[in-house]
């Protein structure tokens, strides 16, 4: 080359300190000596790296260094392949993006999917994942016992506009029918020689109770073995207290009669128990306090509030490994420890008082249950304030008054952070609530112990499958052991919800039928194989309840209730008349009418006759 190049490679007759030497002298850096190429650019005779063909190429260096006028890459720097593209320069704003970028793609992960609970429990402080833990179980339980409150009490009998509609029944087994007969067996064949009472079946009660704001109703059917025998409809005017009632198989017309001074002797009509259960569901009597009652929303507001404020304050917790074991299962754990000593209710006391003492929803509902009792709600909530104020002046001493006095919670939890154990220990008591699975399998122990007596124990192991449980947990109270608690597909995920699906079994033990004394042997057969169960499925708006007692695998009674609740209907006044004047509707002819549909219900034709004789000697 005849230029001199501004870059790239120099000229072989004006070495440089760097770069290729003359052939004379051996290199120290750059590309090698011609005759012996190992490295850097090769021979031009080779076919490899640069050629002499200026097309396919080196050429000869212009101003700006050797080029490659038939490709875009620049010349690759020293010690990188041909063609490659030079890295770019480290900057610390380049690892500040990425640590951006891995950050955002994490907090993602957090707030979206349920990996949160894994990373605080790898990652974050012991204080910090335990209130998160706890932060999440709030909110279940304010959600549970909300839903509960609403399902079973704001929803219905704190309700303005509600309509219940259900059923009581009762029913008999083949096994309580043999019992009667074999106790009242000589009285049954002076009516009905033989009768072996196969014809009683179900006793049923088929109701509606309904209010729409000051007017209310209730309306019943007897049934027996599923036939209608006789029916009442019952008026009530809330405001006035007046309660109208009549039986429409008797008369057209209803009696009146005052709520707050019923007498039912001086009505002289045997509707007794009857009257008696409306009386006791009299609206005006339960309506004040339950209508103060708080908002379900309300409720749930302030329960979160208060139970997260108290999280809060908790500092003293440590993390570590450990198994959670109970009734032959055991399961690896997260364990919690958290310490209560005086600071730390000094702090609750100083930090969650004042607030409690701010809260006008606090105030309206102390105030409004006070007031709706008939007591002065002002000044019930100015009593509750100087003790809530007495107690946060004090706060201060109470760190002295505890002096080492401490309560200590444990706290279990799975690879979810789901509680799967719980135990709280304060001076003399020990309170236990241990579940811990594996395999579809759980184990379960409650307990409570003072001064080192155990004062109950439930403990046993079951099968899950989905969310719900099956199997045996004895029971013991004072170290006596008193029976099996049975669980049957119950349903713990619908308990969040404020519902209960599934059954309980409850098999008293021989020491405790013991206890009972002596008993007929053939109540005594009955009672060693005796179970108790209760079938539950309940909703916000329904109730289904079943009450049953078995013997072995048969039924001996069942006691079952249902309810559905809608919106009140709207009830249209009535006029009545004195309930001397309303029995003089009573007729033979009316009765005997009744005594028929008992007959169509299967009753045998000697008990009906039986009941007319009576009718008769008083008509």
């Amino acid at each position: 080359p005849q230029q001199q190049p501004q870059q790239g490679w120099q000229q072989p007759q004006q070495p440089q300190q760097q770069g290729w030497q003359q052939p004379q002298q051996q290199p120290q850096q750059g590309w090698q000596q011609p005759q012996q190429p190992q490295q850097g650019w090769q021979q031009p005779q080779q076919q490899n790296g640069w050629q002499q063909n200026p097309q396919q190429g080196w050429q000869q260096p212009q101003q700006g260094g050797w080029q490659q006028p038939q490709r875009g890459n620049s010349f690759a720097p020293q010690g990188m392949p041909y063609g490659a593209k030079p890295r770019k320069k480290f900057s610390v704003a380049t690892l500040a993006i990425a640590l951006a970028v891995v950050v955002a793609g994490a907090f993602a992960v957090i707030k979206f999917t349920p990996a949160q609970g894994a990373i605080m429990r790898s990652f974050a402080a012991p204080q910090k994942y335990y209130r998160y833990v706890e932060k999440d179980r709030v909110d279940t339980i304010s959600k549970s016992v909300t839903s509960t409150y609403d399902n079973f009490v704001a929803s219905t009998v704190a309700s303005d506009d509600c309509s219940l509609n259900g059923s009581f029944t009762i029913e008999l087994g083949d096994e309580a029918r043999k019992l009667v007969v074999d106790m009242a067996g000589e009285y049954i064949n002076q009516i009905n020689q033989g009768d072996d009472l196969k014809w009683l079946k179900t006793v049923s009660l088929d109701y509606t109770v309904n209010r729409r704001k000051e007017m209310g109703s209730i309306d019943g059917k007897l049934l027996l073995n599923g036939n209608g025998i006789v029916s009442m409809d019952c008026v009530i005017e809330i405001e006035d207290g007046k309660l109208y009632f009549t039986i429409p198989e008797i008369s057209d017309r209803y009696m009146v009669m005052d709520m707050e001074d019923m007498d039912l002797e001086d009505a002289n009509i045997n509707l007794g128990s009857v009257l008696s259960a409306v009386a006791m569901m009299d609206p005006t009597k339960m309506d004040p306090t339950m209508q103060a009652l708080p908002e379900p929303e309300v409720m749930e507001k302030l329960l979160r509030k208060y139970l997260d404020a108290v999280v809060e304050c908790l500092e003293n917790v440590k993390k570590e490994n450990g198994k959670l074991e109970a009734e032959g299962v055991s399961a690896d754990c997260t364990v919690m420890t958290i310490t209560i000593d005086g600071e730390t209710v000094k702090k609750i006391v100083t930090e969650v008082g004042p607030v409690l003492r701010d809260d006008r929803e606090v105030k309206d509902i102390i105030a409004g249950l006070a007031a709706a009792s008939g007591e002065d709600g002002e000044k019930s909530y100015e009593e509750f304030m100087k003790g809530l104020d007495d107690a946060i002046e004090k706060a201060d001493e109470i760190p002295e008054e505890m002096g080492e006095q401490t309560v200590v919670m444990t706290v279990y939890l799975d690879s979810s952070s789901e509680v799967k154990g719980r135990v709280i220990e304060a001076a003399d008591t020990r309170i236990e609530f241990l579940m811990p699975e594996k395999s579809g399998k759980f184990g379960l122990r409650v307990s409570m112990t003072q001064d080192g007596t155990e004062q109950f124990r439930i403990a046993g192991s079951g099968k899950r499958s989905g969310n719900k449980l099956t199997g045996e947990m004895d029971v013991e109270v004072q170290g006596q052991f008193i029976g099996t608690l049975g669980l049957d597909g119950f349903d713990d995920e619908k308990i969040k919800e404020g519902c209960f699906v599934g059954a309980v079994t409850f098999a008293p033990s021989s020491e405790l039928l013991d206890a009972m004394g002596e008993v007929p042997d053939s109540i005594k057969s009955i009672l060693e194989k005796l179970v108790i169960r209760l079938d539950m499925d309940t909703a916000k708006n329904k109730v289904d309840l079943k009450l049953s007692a078995l013997t072995g695998d048969k039924l001996l009674i069942s006691f079952a209730v249902n309810c559905a609740t809608t919106n009140g209907k709207n009830v249209s006044s009535v006029s009545g008349v004195e309930p001397e004047k309303w029995a003089e509707d009573i007729t033979l002819d009316k009765l005997e009418k009744i005594v028929e549909s008992v007959e169509r219900a299967g009753v045998p034709q000697a008990y009906t006759d039986l009941i007319d004789q009576a009718l008769e000697s008083n008509f």
